[in-house]
């Protein structure tokens, strides 16, 4: 008896730890291939709800119309946004370095009337080239290095993310139409190749003349 006691203990102790390797490896979201950061997860959540056809895993989303959609502190570095439609998208905090925006559209969400938001996100190097912003906030995010060769800016609010610029590695702006909110930093921009307003005060008038 104490034989088969034994045994017994020894085999549901056995199958505790087989159970529990299984449970480690088939259920963790560490051991999934598909295992993304909170904020990812989030964004994919959403994604395969109202984006069928964006890939999250690919950081693809080329083409896709995008609404109130909230990446707020993800990673996407290198994430591809080329001639997307963004209505009221949320990149606060968000990392973007070498992200690709070009073509794409940045405007106000039709449900809440907010902006894109890129407040305290990293566009060190962000690709922006041809994108139409007409209302997307850039107030407090790092601007190395990034692209807005050709863009349409006038609905961009950038105010707090052009102070302390990097003289070697400032925004592109060849080719942009801009607004008084960028024009006012022409002093420490290359705004040389841009299109600037002619109706904005007086104080930022002045320092377009002295260009």
């Amino acid at each position: 008896m104490m034989r088969t006691g034994a045994a017994l203990q020894h085999l549901m102790l056995h199958r505790i730890l087989l159970w529990s390797v299984l449970v480690l490896f088939s259920d963790s979201p560490m051991a999934s291939p598909h295992y993304q950061p909170s904020a990812t997860r989030e964004a994919a959540a959403m994604m395969a709800a109202q984006c069928p056809g964006c890939s999250v895993e690919a950081l693809n989303y080329s083409g896709q119309p995008l609404t109130d959609m909230n990446f707020a502190g993800a990673d996407l570095s290198g994430a591809d946004f080329s001639n997307a439609k963004l209505y009221g998208v949320s990149f606060a905090g968000s990392n973007l370095a070498n992200a690709n925006f070009t073509g794409a559209t940045l405007a106000a969400s039709p449900n809440t009337q907010s902006p894109t938001s890129f407040s305290l996100a990293n566009l060190s190097q962000t690709n922006f080239t041809g994108t139409t912003i007409s209302a997307a906030n850039f107030q407090y995010s790092a601007l190395s290095c990034t692209n807005f060769t050709n863009a349409s800016m006038t609905g961009a609010v950038v105010g707090a993310a052009l102070y302390g610029l990097s003289s070697t590695c400032a925004p592109i702006f060849t080719g942009a139409s801009v607004n008084c909110n960028i024009a006012e930093f022409a002093g420490q921009l290359n705004l040389a190749q841009a299109t600037l307003p002619s109706d904005c005060p007086d104080s930022t008038n002045s320092v377009l003349a002295a260009e």
